[in-house]
């Protein structure tokens, strides 16, 4: 499982710097692109069609098939390369702050220029656009002060994003069941996109009072660790306790301590 992400790992600062250098709208169109990925890999995988593609006569080959698109680097690149697209979202350049601030832009001692990354929506706020800003950086104007000139869509996007997935849960919870690997592998990226910048701007009422609070943050800090170690710990409680009710209860409590705790100590 861990294996599988070494891939994205080995490959993030290459897409990072290709992304770094390109417009927004290249952005903008990569994402798209993405997501309707999910429903090309989801095609190959309901019915075994890649399996019939690639002429499989036994189990092993199908079951090969299987395993590429829904447990291996190759079917999720797509939601890998919608992540890094993402982050170099910005806002639109003609929106200006309403208390006025400017941004500026900077040049370093050999002459080059160096521009804040201002309203780079998943960046923190002193991120440059080089690695190495100059002695004297210029303060990025935070996303928050260009809010009221931003689009309703993603001023709110936390309570569109949550309420689109409600939504989708109450008005089709069949579609949810037969649709589980679609959804689960980029089905849903619009509205992930919509949550995320919901947050990023910080005028949401879900992003300023739910998600900023003190148990969510520790929460979201120490996420990556949670998610690397689900199967180690969901394996070791089965091995030791058993997968009873008790394990099963006491195994996600147990989890989000360690990971606390590893995020604390390291």
């Amino acid at each position: 499982y861990v294996s599988a992400l070494m891939l994205y790992w080995v490959l993030l600062r290459p897409l990072a710097k290709a992304f770094r250098e390109r417009s927004m709208e290249f952005s903008q169109v990569t994402l798209v692109v993405c997501w309707l990925c999910s429903f090309v890999v989801w095609w190959l995988e309901h019915d075994d069609r890649l399996a019939t593609f690639a002429g499989c006569s036994d189990e092993i080959c199908r079951a090969t098939c299987h395993m590429w698109l829904g447990y291996s680097p190759l079917g999720y690149f797509h939601l890998f390369v919608a992540g890094v697209a993402a982050a170099r979202m910005r806002l639109p350049d003609d929106l200006e702050p309403e208390s006025g601030a400017d941004e500026e832009t900077e040049m370093s001692s050999d002459g080059e220029h160096y521009v804040s990354q201002r309203a780079c929506l998943l960046c923190p706020g002193d991120v440059r656009t080089r690695e190495h800003a100059p002695p004297k950086a210029s303060r990025a104007v935070p996303a928050l002060e260009l809010a009221p000139a931003v689009p309703f869509v993603w001023r709110f996007g936390c309570c569109l994003g949550f309420l689109g997935y409600v939504g989708l849960m109450c008005l089709a919870p069949k579609s949810i069941d037969s649709h589980q690997r679609l959804l689960h592998n980029g089905g849903l990226l619009p509205l992930h996109i919509l949550v995320l910048f919901g947050a990023a701007i910080g005028v949401d009422p879900i992003a300023s009072h739910l998600l900023s609070s003190g148990p969510l943050t520790m929460l979201g800090r120490s996420s990556y660790i949670q998610y690397l170690m689900q199967f180690v710990f969901r394996e070791s409680f089965e091995q030791f306790f058993g997968w009873g009710p008790a394990a099963q209860v006491s195994c996600l409590p147990a989890l989000v301590a360690f990971s606390y705790g590893r995020l604390r100590l390291w």
